[in-house]
């Protein structure tokens, strides 16, 4: 029988006793959100292949499985394989927009093939796809072959691709997770993922421009025998990095490949049974390698998963490898009276040569009246994880260190890579960025910091200027009382091709006038995504710009209070919004400036729009264009959204957010109820279940074992 809509079951009993059998019943085109569940062991002994025709149309396609309880692959049915050629399973969705969703897979060779041949090979190439992988396994076992291939061939489309609690392991002498031809993969990510092979990358991404726009990666590892554990082979840009070994990699990369959040990554050669190497800059400066506990999903045992348990890291297993050089200190009694003088100091002892060890720029209480610009020739070497630091001292009051200057930028970058940390950057007395990453930074980290730059008149003057940067990493700091007149952005993120991660931020009464933008993403194939963030009082939006153009927003266990407008959509773009809240007595999504909101074919939105377990209340419109107001029934209806699991018309009962409290009461609605997308922390650095986390930026714990949603 022919299918395009509905759910059916796989394996011994069910409406199907292959994969291959279920993807011979597809239909050219989905009528409707269609799941498949695997309901024992399959084996399969041909190639089970999705026909080249099959259009999701809009609509969401699942294929999943009745065990294991969430989270536990190795637990649950297996697809075991006896084809000898490539590409056992095979999806091959060639039209149409949509959601594909593969969770709870666990396939598993029992046969050699050859080192060129794939196990598992997806090709996802329509413009506005989403592809999602959630706790699969893909095994090898020892044979001939390769792992997983997630490809693409139309060169005109910016499919996106998340894999989190996955694991490629067991493969020989070749890739064992392989990336191909994505011009643009800008916001795809890689969370909580594992792969091993015994030669070459343990992942790899090759293709015209291939890895260069914006993957971002967390808690991430991979085994190769020769210690490559991200391999790009895309065309080199501005002379960076071709076909280089990433392995070590702190928060970013040299050819505009990644964001990694540096206390959570780690690299591993097999050959090494007996610890764990930390492949990252230690951000604390003091002694102690960055922890990874609490960190779990995704991470085994550095022997065959499974074998000591799915969740298990050993803090013991750790080595330090990290390097200091020496620290400069700044302040009453210190080394230095000015920031500046130490920053000379610093390029008279190190000048243009790689750096050797961190170095860093130790900044005591006082208030500094100064424009604080290291030189644009220093060299650090982020790819082992030598950083250059300039910081607030630890044992200080954030309030009381500060760059305060009378006038012009308090805070340039323009060399290889930086990072902020634990320092109050006011200009609000000045004209200027408070913040300006400029050409010629690679990397751009701040981390605990208080940034304001009050009035700006001049067009461009922001809070925070990202415009130049490659990949820039924003967390745990609050952006306050930023006023932007006459022109600019309060902050002006323009990561042209890049990715930006704010995690654990606060925007608080932050804000414009003549409707320009509070925080601006302007296009180009960028990607920013928002992770934990409070978006409080805001008097205008966040900003995808440029029609036709691949600017993709993520938002994740954000919490939107009486912002009038969230998003302000003028362009093309992606947008995800999952496990957030937006409560507000104005538009409660997105306003729309050109026109009707179209249907799924539209450049614009349609299935490039991904919502998931959020929570909407108080809102006068769900959204806005020029039409006029949409609810939100009809903003679903029209553009095949899949909104699983969202609460509308649903008060998430904030504890106090008028005084700033933003954490749920006792009753919320909202606790627990988010979807299982990897979250580990909240805006606190409090856990959050990463099964079952709440809705929104607070966490209030581990939650209890409930069905999972969306």
């Amino acid at each position: 029988m022919a299918i395009s809509a509905g759910s059916y079951t796989v394996g011994a009993a069910g409406d199907y006793l292959t994969w291959k059998a279920a993807f011979d019943d597809l239909a050219g085109t989905l009528t409707g959100d269609l799941t498949f569940t695997q309901i024992s062991d399959v084996t399969l002994s041909a190639q089970a292949l999705i026909p080249d025709t099959f259009d999701l149309a809009g609509y969401t396609f699942k294929i999943t499985s009745n065990t294991p309880p969430y989270g536990d692959p190795t637990a649950g049915w297996k697809t075991y394989s006896t084809y000898a050629e490539d590409k056992v399973l095979l999806m091959g969705f060639v039209l149409g927009a949509g959601t594909v969703i593969i969770e709870h897979l666990y396939v598993i060779a029992q046969i050699d093939r050859t080192s060129s041949k794939y196990l598992v090979a997806i090709r996802c190439e329509q413009d506005g796809r989403v592809l999602e992988f959630h706790d699969c396994l893909f095994d090898q076992a020892g044979y001939i072959g390769k792992g997983i291939i997630v490809s693409r061939t139309d060169f005109s489309t910016f499919p996106k691709l998340s894999m989190w609690n996955c694991e490629i392991f067991g493969c020989i002498n070749n890739f064992a997770c392989k990336i191909a031809d994505f011009t643009y993969p800008s916001g795809s990510r890689m969370e909580n993922c594992i792969a091993k092979t015994t030669a070459q990358a343990a992942f790899q991404v090759t293709g015209a421009g291939g890895a260069e726009y914006g993957i971002h990666v967390k808690n991430c590892v991979g085994f190769a025998a020769d210690n490559t554990w991200f391999l790009s082979n895309a065309p080199a840009v501005d002379g960076d990095n071709n076909g280089t070994n990433l392995a070590s990699l702190p928060f970013g990369s040299g050819n505009k490949l990644n964001l990694v959040e540096a206390d959570e990554f780690v690299s591993v050669n097999p050959a090494e049974a007996d610890f764990w190497k930390v492949k990252a800059g230690n951000l604390d400066n003091d002694g102690v390698v960055p922890s990874i506990a609490g960190n779990t999903k995704g991470i085994r045992d550095n022997d065959r998963p499974g074998t000591d348990g799915l969740y298990s890291i050993g803090s013991d297993e750790l080595e330090e490898i990290i390097v200091y050089g020496p620290v400069y200190t700044v302040g009453p009694g210190q080394e230095f009276s000015t920031i500046q003088s130490a920053l000379d100091q610093l390029w008279t002892d190190q000048g243009a040569a790689t750096f050797t060890a961190s170095q860093y720029i130790r900044v005591f209480a006082g208030t500094y009246d100064e424009n604080v610009e290291p030189n644009a020739g220093l060299t650090p070497a982020y790819g082992i994880g030598y950083l250059f630091i300039l910081e607030g001292d630890p044992a200080a009051a954030l309030a009381d260190v500060v760059v305060q200057p009378s006038s012009g930028i308090g805070y340039t970058s323009a060399c290889d890579q930086a990072m902020l940390r634990h320092l109050t950057i006011d200009c609000a007395r000045s004209e200027g960025d408070a913040v300006q990453a400029t050409s010629g930074t690679v990397v751009f980290g701040v981390q605990d910091c208080d940034i304001t730059s009050g009035t700006a008149s001049g067009t461009g003057f922001s809070a925070l200027n990202v415009s130049a940067a490659r990949s820039v990493l924003v967390e745990d700091s609050v952006f306050t009382n930023d006023k932007a007149v006459g022109g600019g952005a309060a902050v002006f993120v323009r990561p042209s091709g890049y990715h930006t991660l704010f995690s654990r931020c606060m925007f608080h009464e932050i804000g414009i006038s003549k409707n320009f933008y509070s925080i601006y993403l302007p296009g180009g194939y960028s990607s920013c995504r928002f992770t934990d963030c409070v978006f409080d009082s805001l008097n205008a939006c966040t900003h995808p710009v440029s029609p036709g153009v691949a600017s993709i927003l993520d938002f994740v266990n954000c919490t939107f209070y009486e912002t009038p407008i969230p998003i302000f959509a003028v362009g093309g773009g992606q947008i995800q919004l999952v496990n957030c809240i937006s409560k507000t007595s104005s538009v409660a999504l997105i306003i729309y400036q050109s026109g009707d909101l179209p249907e799924e074919t539209s450049t614009h939105f349609g299935p490039r729009v991904v919502m998931r377990n959020n929570c909407f209340h108080g809102y006068s419109a769900f959204l806005y264009d020029l039409a006029g107001n949409k609810t939100y029934a009809e903003f679903i209806a029209l553009n095949r959204v899949d909104a699983s699991g969202d609460l509308d018309a649903t008060d998430p009962l904030l504890s106090n957010p008028g005084s700033g409290d933003f954490s749920l009461q006792t009753g919320s609605p909202c606790r627990h109820a988010g979807h299982g997308s990897g979250v580990t922390k909240d805006i606190n650095g409090d856990p959050f279940d990463p099964f079952h986390p709440d809705i929104g930026a607070v966490s209030t714990g581990i939650g209890p074992n409930v069905a999972y949603s969306g």
